[in-house]
């Protein structure tokens, strides 16, 4: 369906779319005649949700844009809660039913017996105070006092349909308003809905302040004790191991160490080079001069090498103090001295000896021998004080570890513990604010003057709403509807050559003469005149060579006899002689608009040409049949039908036969073997069924035997996309929908009247 095809059905359904709204807006009027008067009050408050301004403990974070939204979302709902509204309706019942000036006046049996009601349910009404509420639960569960709020229409659906609660743009506002038939009460509401909000939701920061402070005042405690029992056990244990500072104690051995490894390394580098001077020297000495020297110098040499063992022993002695003791230090010089004396001592005695010229060579040789001895002395004890140095090294690696484990585990009792304590003191902090930045800044007042009036926007509403609902009808039907209406859906539907198309006639009886033959501007009839005599040419160029004619439809009263009287009067007035027989034996309507005798199922090879019947349009013969349950095959049995046809063939241009339905005969099986060429009559008012779609595949395989279809009673306006404009009468208001819908403009120019 297009839109052309739309806006054509509306046209058509108009009156549908005038009545309907109009009845809808008359209801609607006189629903609306009597609505109250009513009156708005309005409050606002400042939540403090996106205020920077505030004293805080804690970092002033900065809000993403949904976690604004979800707060004041949050925030809404809380107020259209049920435990507010409650305590509103509550205080309502009690204004009402304790003050002089109620809000409203209910008739009812007694008020006595409501304010026992409210007092059995534990209400209680104290003069110049806030009324004594019980719990919001206990109450909403008496059926009482909730069947009492029903009747004051103070229950809480009855308010949250009048409570209206949003965020004023992007602010940090709330606006509350309340509308209803008094003034008082609807600035009553409004500001009872802040005034609670606001106390509740400072008793409920108190409770949860309060079991925040003490939840993390336990924890604190907890987390605390955990933490000086890491800090005693990391005590205990330096002391068990006599490790005051580790890191110093580790880099003073490690000093230590490299300061021995020095001095062994210089150590070590001395005796190669004494052991290679102690050589050259020894290999200047001959034979005589050693024995000499050794024999003189047995007594003196005994007191050097006692000397020197002594200086060894008191250098070690020296290195276990860790090169600390002074007064050894001093001792071990002053025996120095004391040996350099005796080697001086030992030179001069041998001056005078015939051997005195080498003396230089032997306080070198002695010397020598004394550094060499000393330098593996000190070696050794070098060795053995690395070696203790390099113990005690080792075995602070596992204390460095445990230590390291004992400091994590403090460190992260230390931030768990300071974590709990920031969490505690912003508790305390948030209990020492406890009415937070939740504030009434507007109160609501009794309105001056009653709201608009809504009663032209529910009536206009009303009438748009009925006629869209009207327009979607229409279209959901027009969607829905299968029927096959214009020439260009069927050819899309069946895949058919179509030879024509008739349009609709509204006259209940139609002459043909007048149809072809008369001068009358009825547009519709000049109009099937045409579209018969286009179908005419159209039959002739399809059939050319072939003379009978059978005329099937899918299923009855798709307008066969119709088509058949009318194509036989177009070709009669063109001069063509045609014989109509018929084989319509279920239904011969043929025989009825002819008016002929029923001599079809009598007639066989003899007297065949005495059964036709000359009919009052010239050339136009007929030959009729009478109704029977029998099939053509049945009644042509014994019979050459064939040669009867051949015979007539030869007198007439073409012979039309008529057969019964497809869907569920076989007459026009059975007939299609006598004709030369079928077409197929269909109704564009009609569906195609399942049967019908098999009929057409049937005719389909018939091939070149099929002439085409004609597609009958089209509506004049589904042919506007075959014939272009149709002429009719139209509104103002449709020509210029027309004219907007298909883009027609104006003549530029005048047409002239031309005289010849």
């Amino acid at each position: 369906m297009d839109f052309i095809s739309f806006v054509r059905a509306l046209v058509r359904n108009k009156y549908v779319l005038i009545f309907v709204p109009l009845t809808t807006l008359a209801a609607v009027f006189y629903i609306t005649s009597n609505l109250p008067l009513t009156f708005k009050s309005k409050a606002q408050m400042a939540t403090g949700i996106t205020e920077s301004s505030q004293v805080s403990l804690n970092e002033q974070e900065s809000l993403q844009p949904f976690m604004i939204a979800n707060a004041f979302s949050n925030l809404i709902e809380s107020m259209k809660g049920r435990p507010i509204v409650s305590l509103v309706s509550y205080k309502l019942i009690l204004h009402d039913l304790y003050d002089e000036k109620p809000f409203r006046n209910i008739d009812e049996p007694s008020t006595e017996n409501s304010k026992k009601v409210l007092q059995s349910a534990g209400f209680g009404h104290r003069t110049n105070a806030d009324p004594v509420m019980p719990s919001a639960l206990t109450v909403q569960n008496n059926a009482q006092v909730q069947k009492l709020l029903e009747i004051y229409h103070y229950d809480f659906e009855s308010l949250s349909k009048k409570l209206k609660i949003e965020r004023v743009g992007g602010s940090d506002f709330l606006s509350i308003e309340f509308e209803s038939e008094n003034p008082e009460l609807s600035a009553f509401v409004v500001n009872t809905v802040c005034a609670e909000f606001i106390r509740t939701n400072k008793n409920y920061r108190a409770v949860q302040s309060q079991s925040n402070v003490d939840f993390f005042a336990r924890l604190a405690d907890r987390k605390k004790g955990e933490l000086d029992n890491k800090v005693n056990s990391l005590k205990s244990f330096k002391l068990q191991n006599q490790v005051i500072n580790l890191y110093e104690q580790t880099k003073a051995l490690v000093d230590q160490i490299s300061s021995q490894e020095g001095k062994l390394e210089d150590e070590k580098k001395k005796i190669p080079a004494l052991k290679k001077v102690l050589a050259d020297i020894n290999g200047r000495f001959t034979n005589k001069d050693r024995l000499f020297f050794e024999s003189q110098a047995g007594i003196l040499n005994r007191k050097i090498s006692f000397l020197k063992d002594r200086i060894n022993a008191m250098n070690g002695r020296y290195l276990d103090s860790r090169q600390q003791d002074t007064a050894l230090l001093d001792s071990i010089k002053v025996v120095r001295r004391i040996m350099d004396e005796q080697v001086r001592l030992m030179s001069e005695t041998f001056f005078i000896n015939p051997t005195a010229t080498k003396q230089d060579l032997i306080v070198r040789k002695v010397n020598s021998e004394l550094d060499l001895q000393m330098a593996y002395g000190a070696s050794e004890s070098i060795e053995q004080e690395l070696r203790r140095l390099r113990a005690i090294v080792a075995s602070y690696a596992p204390m460095e570890a445990s230590i390291g484990a004992y400091e994590r585990e403090i460190q992260v009792a230390s931030e768990v513990y300071l974590l709990i304590l920031n969490k505690l003191n912003s508790a305390q902090f948030a209990g020492m604010n406890l009415g937070g930045s939740l504030r009434q800044v507007e109160y609501a007042t009794p309105a001056d003057k009653p709201e608009p009036s809504k009663r032209a926007i529910i009536l206009a509403l009303s009438a748009i709403i009925s006629l869209v609902l009207c327009i979607v009808v229409i279209f959901i039907l027009e969607y829905m509807d299968n029927n096959i209406k214009t020439p260009m859906r069927f050819k899309r539907l069946t895949n058919m050559h179509l030879l024509g198309y008739f349009n609709a006639l509204t006259a209940s009886n139609i002459d043909l003469n007048n149809l072809f033959r008369s001068g009358d501007d009825n547009f519709e009839d000049q109009t099937f005149s045409q579209l018969c005599r286009n179908f005419r040419h159209r039959f002739e160029l399809d059939t050319i060579g072939k003379k009978v004619v059978l005329f099937v439809s899918p299923k009855g009263g798709e307008g066969k006899t119709f088509t058949i009287a009318t194509l036989t009067y177009s070709l009669q007035m063109i001069g063509k002689k045609i014989l109509i027989i018929d084989t319509n034996f279920s239904s011969p309507r043929l025989t009825e608009v002819y008016k002929a005798t029923s001599s079809l199922n009598t007639i066989n090879n003899d007297n065949f040409r005495k059964a036709i019947v000359h009919t009052q349009i010239e050339g136009v013969d007929i030959i009729g049949a009478s109704r029977s349950p029998m099939s053509p095959v049945e009644i042509f049995a014994g019979k050459d039908f064939q040669k009867i046809l051949n015979d007539l063939s030869q007198d007439y241009d073409y012979i039309f036969m008529e057969s019964g339905q497809l869907s569920n005969a076989p007459s026009a099986r059975e007939l299609m073997r006598y004709a030369d060429t079928v077409v197929s009559v269909y109704a564009a008012d009609t569906i195609l069924t399942n049967a019908d779609i098999s009929a057409n595949n049937m005719l389909r395989g018939l091939q070149d035997k099929f002439a085409g279809a004609l597609l009958n009673r089209v509506d004049m306006y589904n042919m506007e996309s075959e014939l272009g404009e149709v002429k009719k009468k139209r509104s103002i208001a449709r020509r210029f929908l027309k004219r907007l819908l298909f883009r027609k403009e104006a003549p530029s120019h005048k047409e002239r009247k031309l005289t010849v």
